[in-house]
């Protein structure tokens, strides 16, 4: 469980340290590449909670039905 603490901890950072566009002075084909990349990231981040939470929860459930504890 601590994996999973630890991974959504640095999703909430990640999250946070990716910016939202590409400096202005960038132009051209890379750039345009680099804010599609951005624009990706910026809606993958967050939808990964849910995921870690699902698993969470999931692993809880295995150690309740085996007797253990996580």
């Amino acid at each position: 469980m601590a994996q999973l603490d630890i991974a959504s901890a640095d999703t909430e950072v990640d999250a946070a340290s990716v910016p939202s566009a590409v400096p202005a002075s960038w132009t051209g084909l890379a750039a345009n590449q680099c804010q599609s990349a951005l624009d990706s990231a910026v809606l993958l981040i967050p939808a990964l909670h849910p995921l870690i939470d699902a698993a969470a929860s999931a692993a809880k459930d295995f150690d309740a039905m085996r007797g253990g504890s996580s």
